[in-house]
């Protein structure tokens, strides 16, 4: 029973620190690139879909998992990546990881906010 617990308290915390995520993606990203915010949003809402079926053993591919990626990644170069990743969790990770390296890149962030996100993305 405790491991159950344990467990839950632990997808607890993934979603938290999402909610956390799109928060400062609202809040920091939007207004400067808003297709890079939605972008990252439709990533961060597949990655505890992803993680759920990472953690259980089964794969999403195929059937309603691979529709799930398509739609939520309408960009067939975002959602191929995604399903053409072993641990699809890590592939979404990455991605926000680029995105964050891009908007560093062309200087939309303060410092603080990009340690914000790149801390949040760690955590």
């Amino acid at each position: 029973m405790s491991r159950l617990l344990e467990g839950r308290m632990a997808f607890g915390k993934v979603v938290l620190y999402t909610r956390d995520m799109a928060s400062m993606v609202s809040n920091f990203i939007y207004d400067k690139d808003p297709q890079l915010a939605l972008k990252l949003a439709r990533h961060l809402a597949t990655f505890s879909w992803l993680l759920k079926n990472f953690l259980r053993g089964t794969k999403a591919s195929g059937g309603k998992d691979e529709d799930l990626i398509r739609t939520m990644l309408p960009t067939p170069a975002d959602a191929d990546y995604i399903l053409r990743q072993r641990k699809m969790p890590v592939a979404v990770v990455m991605r926000l990881r680029q995105a964050l390296a891009h908007c560093t890149h062309k200087h939309l962030l303060s410092t603080a906010e990009e340690i914000a996100i790149d801390h949040t993305i760690s955590a």
